[in-house]
C-alpha cells in the first residue's frame, strides 16, 4: 500500500488542526506521526485508514500502481487505537474467530492466544479483561493478522514494562515489510521506525 498526501489539511470548529501535509507513505516503510497531546496525530491517522475525512487537499491509495476506492481501504489496513472499542459480550477465542472471517490469520489462532499469554483467559468475556489484557488483544488483532498495512495509535498505552517488550517483538517477528505507520510521542513506540513526520511542522 502506498499513500499519497497533497496539500491535506483538517479544521475542527474554525481551526486548523494541521494543513498542507505533502508526504508520501511508500509501501513496506516504517514510519512515526510525532507530536504533542492533542497536535493532531489521532486524526491524521484516521485520514489515513480512510475512517476520517480531510477538510482540504487530495488522498492517493494505490497497491502496485492501482488506485484504491476509499470505501475499500478498510480491507488491506489494520488499525489498533485507543479510542476503538472490543465487543466486550465475547470472548478473547471468539473475537480472534470472528477477526478471522476478515482478516487471514498469520498463525493458528491457538498460537496467538498463547503468544500474547492470555491462555486462561481465553474463555473470558472481554468485559472482564484489565486495561492492559485488552491493549494486548487490539495489538494481536493488528499485527497478525494478514493486510497491507498497520496502523498503530499509541500502542503502548496501558501496558507494563513486560507488555512493552513484548509489543516490540511481536512487531518486528510479524511486522513482514508490510507499510508501519505509528503516531506516538514515546520514542520507546517507534524505536523500529526510519522515518518521520511532525504535525508540528504543519500548523
Amino acid at each position: 500500500m502506498q499513500i499519497t498526501l497533497d496539500k491535506i489539511g483538517k479544521k475542527f470548529n474554525r481551526r486548523w488542526i494541521f494543513k498542507d501535509i505533502n508526504f508520501t507513505f511508500e509501501p513496506r516503510g516504517t514510519y512515526a506521526i510525532l507530536g504533542s497531546n492533542g497536535s493532531g496525530k489521532s486524526t491524521l491517522l484516521d485520514i489515513l485508514s480512510a475512517h476520517n475525512s480531510a477538510t482540504k487537499g487530495h488522498i492517493e491509495f494505490t497497491i502496485e500502481g492501482e488506485k484504491i476506492l476509499k470505501e475499500n481501504v478498510y480491507k488491506h489496513l489494520s488499525l489498533a487505537a485507543p479510542y476503538l472499542d472490543l465487543p466486550e459480550e465475547l470472548s478473547y477465542r471468539e473475537i480472534l474467530e470472528f477477526h478471522s472471517k476478515f482478516k487471514e490469520p498469520l498463525l493458528k489462532i491457538e498460537e496467538i492466544i498463547s503468544l500474547t499469554g492470555l491462555n486462561k483467559d481465553a474463555e473470558k468475556q472481554v468485559r472482564y479483561f484489565s486495561s492492559g489484557m485488552r491493549q494486548r488483544v487490539k495489538l494481536a488483532l493488528a499485527i497478525l493478522f494478514s493486510s497491507g498495512m498497520i496502523l498503530l495509535d499509541e500502542p503502548t498505552s496501558h501496558l507494563d514494562k513486560k507488555g512493552i517488550e513484548w509489543y516490540k517483538d511481536i512487531l518486528n517477528k510479524y511486522r513482514q515489510d508490510r507499510l508501519l505507520i505509528l503516531a506516538s510521542n514515546d520514542p520507546d513506540e517507534y524505536e523500529m521506525c526510519n522515518t518521520f513526520l511532525s504535525i508540528e511542522d504543519y500548523k
